[in-house]
């Protein structure tokens, strides 16, 4: 960190020099408390003239505040790929973490952000009355200075500006009526205080309101009517927070029952009196995620739903850090799935099942009913083999979601195979990625779960989807096992697993398919069970060339020669070398550990064109191969392997004939 700037004496000077006194005095505070931690780094950066124009234009726009939002988006004066974001509003939580987020999602670089705070009384017209005074008045206004690089035109301004000014408006809903969504939590519990199936329910709304949970918004919905034929409505003047103004939700007006999926309606009206999930709409306060949605259903003296308490919010790091046995709700789940598994404490049974549950993602812990968590543990604690792969989907009806729960081979795992698997559920669903947690315990497995926004899916695409992921997550040596038995069959294709396993390298596996690998698995065998040292391979019609280019393959026993004494003789064949890619081989040959390699060498020849152009493309190997073991010299002649289709033999006719004559002074020396 540098070292903090303090008072900027030449700032202070340069604004006593250019404005009255009592002008002076204002900007001076406010330069001062904007720059106060700048660092002395900062400052030598930049010019005191250009601090003095930032700090008037800061000053000037946030002498006026008409409402309880400000904002002001340009490009920097004299350089268009910086933009200047300034807001004013009224101190409160959340501001620069939910305006960061924003930026993070615009892909700004946030060069500079100064956030100071401010005490000011202002007129009826939002002008400055008293500035900094101590006076009664006086509140707490929080100003934003934001340098983005990026390069925003007049029109992506105005877009920021709206944006900048409804995310801070919801900041202001949401902190605003903090204390009043947590009191109706609390009223909830009150009212509940009778009924005795609600004890972890009220348990659960004081664990939200002591930490677990950032309270967003807040609305009550009234239930009408018989079921099948009433409605449910938004009960007017009980939003709180951000859905103060939402007038997009899907029950701010009358809905019929008969609108609702009988899967739905159930939920609604049968299932657990507490429901939570995630919703299909993000959160611009605080962070950018989906939001939380937290369900009370109530119930009228015949027990029918008679109205429901709905908040929204995000549950806080605490929340995602506390281990969950221990949380209200989920430790009756999991109170009632030990029950249900028959699991004595402190059996192997119940270590594990214990260990399963608090491993869960909470999202999915809150969301998902004891059932269907029970399924998820058990198919979890059945897999014991290290090559299992396991697709489950769920739907989560309520909140329009579908789960999916993928277990793979711990050593199959990797951030690409994820990657793989996700955009194969995305396509599979028809969906988007709402979240995804890995859990890597001590098991033979890893554990995916994603949440897409989906339709549940049909089976058909279910059974298709576990096609797919079973492919994508089997590992690389389990395929290699597959092929070799498929080609060679079942006993010497084992056998030739057995002493290829652990033989290549995790470079090797990101870079040959199981198909190219055999091929070289072939080679090795066969000079292990010759006399010959090594085998070279010109592949000159491969579908997928790239660039032009072609490959050069050397595979031999021992060690790898160097690429030194390699790369003239290629050179006189005519070939340009565009990369090389080695790898050592470690196959267990009669019982002991083998040591071979494999030279890959994408080329192009003579002209930067394809071997496949070239009369002699099929005759390179042999000819490469007779150089290497000393059979054909190693010149410049080489290269009519290529480009004549000379093999290499009639290259050794001709370099005969050419000795000759300039033995007989037939051709200049």
């Amino acid at each position: 960190m540098g070292e903090e700037l303090g008072t900027d004496n030449e700032l202070s000077q340069a604004i006593e020099k250019s404005l009255p006194a009592e002008e002076a005095r204002r900007l001076s505070i406010f330069a001062e408390r904007l720059y106060a931690r700048a660092t002395v780094e900062s400052r030598e950066d930049t010019p005191p003239e250009h601090r003095l124009a930032t700090a008037k234009a800061a000053f000037e726009f946030f002498s006026t505040r008409a409402h309880p939002v400000t904002a002001r988006v340009e490009s920097a004066p004299g350089d268009e790929t910086l933009t200047i974001v300034e807001t004013a509003t009224h101190d409160r939580p959340f501001i620069v973490d939910s305006l960061l987020e924003y930026f993070h999602q615009l892909g700004a670089t946030v060069r500079t952000m100064l956030h100071p705070v401010f005490k000011v009384a202002r007129d009826r017209a939002g002008r400055i009355a008293s500035f900094e005074q101590a006076t009664a008045a006086e509140r707490g206004e929080s100003f934003v200075h934001a340098e983005l690089e990026l390069a925003a035109g007049a029109e992506k301004a105005r877009e920021i500006e709206r944006e900048v000014v409804a995310i801070l408006r919801e900041v202001g809903e949401a902190t605003a009526d903090f204390d009043k969504m947590t009191g109706r939590a609390l009223q909830i519990c009150e009212e509940t205080a009778a009924n005795r199936e609600l004890v972890e329910v009220r348990d659960f709304l004081r664990w939200l309101i002591h930490g677990g949970f950032v309270f967003l918004g807040y609305r009550r919905y009234a239930v009408s009517g018989a079921d099948g034929a009433g409605k449910i409505v938004a009960d007017a003047g009980t939003e709180l927070g951000i859905l103060r103004e939402d007038d997009e939700s899907r029950f701010r007006t009358r809905v019929s029952f008969d609108e609702l999926s009988p899967a739905r309606r159930k939920l609604f009206f049968d299932g657990a009196p507490l429901v939570v999930g995630k919703t299909q709409a993000h959160s611009r306060v605080h962070r950018r995620a989906s939001m939380d949605s937290v369900s009370i259903r109530r119930t009228d003296a015949r027990g029918r739903a008679a109205a429901f308490d709905n908040f929204i919010g995000l549950f806080t790091s605490k929340a995602y850090a506390e281990e969950a046995q221990h949380i209200p709700v989920l430790r009756a789940k999991l109170a009632e799935l030990l029950g249900a598994e028959r699991a004595e404490a402190g059996s192997h049974d119940y270590k594990e099942i214990v260990s399963a549950f608090n491993s869960f993602p909470k999202d999915e812990l809150f969301r998902a009913p004891v059932d269907e968590l029970r399924a998820q543990i058990r198919q979890i604690l059945d897999v014991k083999s290290e090559a299992a792969v396991r697709l489950m989907l769920t739907p989560d009806v309520r909140h329009g979601n579908v789960i999916a729960l993928v277990l793979v081979p711990r050593e199959a795992f990797s951030v690409d195979v994820r990657h793989r698997i996700q955009a194969a559920l995305g396509a599979g669903l028809r969906g988007t990625l709402v979240y995804y947690y890995l859990a890597l315990g001590e098991s033979y497995t890893a554990r995916l779960h994603f949440c897409f926004a989906a339709e549940p899916p049909k089976p058909a695409v279910i059974r298709e989807l576990e096609t797919t992921i079973a492919a994508l997550a089997r590992r690389w040596e389990d395929r290699l096992h597959d092929r070799l038995v498929e080609k060679f069959g079942g006993k010497r294709g084992r056998a030739l697993a057995a002493r290829w396993a652990g033989a290549f390298s995790a470079e090797y596996q990101a870079a040959i398919d199981v198909a190219r690998a055999v091929d070289d698995i072939e080679d090795v065998e066969a000079l292990a069970a010759s006399e010959r040292r090594f085998v070279v391979e010109t592949e000159s019609h491969r579908a997928h060339e790239k660039n032009g280019a072609s490959e050069i393959r050397m595979i031999g026993m021992g060690e790898a020669p160097m690429l030194s004494d390699l790369m003239p003789t290629l050179h006189h064949f005519g070939v340009n070398v565009l990369a090389e890619d080695a790898h050592e081989l470690h196959p267990k040959i009669e019982g002991r550990l083998a040591r071979a390699y494999l030279q890959v060498f994408s080329v192009q020849g003579p002209g930067l064109r394809p071997f496949g152009e070239f009369p002699g493309a099929s005759l390179g190997a042999a000819a490469l191969t007779a150089v290497r073991e000393g059979l054909a010299a190693d010149d410049s002649l080489n290269a009519l392997t290529l480009s004549a289709g000379l093999a290499w033999r009639e290259v050794a006719l001709l370099r005969a004939y050419l000795a000759a004559a300039f033995q007989m002074r037939l051709a200049p020396a």
